[in-house]
């Protein structure tokens, strides 16, 4: 698939009437973790997350320290 319509798509897809918790780091950290995506992501290739939101990142507090933002660079 085109990458470009793909996301402009995604963008076009978001709205303002979702859940008020955002757990973005935790989100990221899901889809690396995920076993079905496991082909998807490449050792020899930099991974870039551009993470929009209107609200407060709550994966640390819900989730614990490992998600405070300078821990969490360093997981693999």
């Amino acid at each position: 698939p085109d990458p470009v319509v793909t996301f402009e798509r995604a963008v076009d897809s978001l709205g303002t009437n979702g859940d008020a918790s955002e757990y973005l780091f935790y989100n990221v950290f899901r889809a690396k973790t995920n076993s079905q995506l496991k082909n998807f992501f490449r050792d020899d290739a930099h991974l870039a997350v551009i993470l929009v939101t209107d609200e407060e990142e709550q994966s640390e507090e819900e989730f614990g320290s490992k998600f405070e933002p300078l821990t969490f660079i360093n997981l693999n």
